[in-house]
């Protein structure tokens, strides 16, 4: 006779197929924290692909991170094939923002096969490039307490006004 098994409460399936990928071993942590969050909401019959959202702001709380790094992240796992967005975020018309909506490319989506994209990584890794600061640009940058004096020219001067209060 047979033993079964009872599982304990609801948990988060990940495919062999993707940890056993190349660019699963590529991806940062934090990606990978970030995509199991967002397989989190996924239903357990997949209908929901390509549906699936989380701000990065209820994603960095659940992570328990920046959000600037959310939204890294999201880029992160488009380049490396694991998720697709199907659409943009975007202010509502009652000034609630919208996230985007994601797929898991392992999964299929409506009626069209899963992608895979993962498996056809070409082995660029992600490089993270920090957006520019607006404005014009210093052309020569001194950060404060840093910048070295010369005690006797700059700073205060002691020694004037001691002569002035004679």
């Amino acid at each position: 006779m047979k033993r079964q098994r009872k599982i304990n409460g609801p948990f988060v399936p990940l495919p062999l197929a993707i940890l056993d990928a190349p660019a699963w071993r590529a991806t940062s942590l934090g990606a990978r924290a970030l995509h199991i969050e967002l397989r989190r909401r996924l239903r357990n019959d997949g209908l929901n692909n390509g549906k699936i959202f989380r701000s990065c702001r209820d994603a960095a709380e659940a992570i328990g991170v920046g959000r600037n790094a959310v939204a890294r992240w999201y880029r992160e796992l488009e380049h490396y094939g694991f998720v697709r967005k199907t659409a943009d975020g975007f202010l509502g018309s009652d000034g609630q923002g919208i996230a985007a909506r994601y797929r898991f490319t392992d999964l299929a989506y409506g009626t069209h096969p899963p992608t895979r994209d993962f498996e056809k990584w070409e082995g660029e890794l992600f490089a993270y490039t920090p957006r520019r600061r607006r404005g014009p640009k210093k052309q020569k940058p001194v950060t404060p307490k840093v910048t070295p004096r010369h005690p006797h020219t700059e700073g205060p001067r002691r020694g004037r006004r001691m002569s002035l209060q004679r």
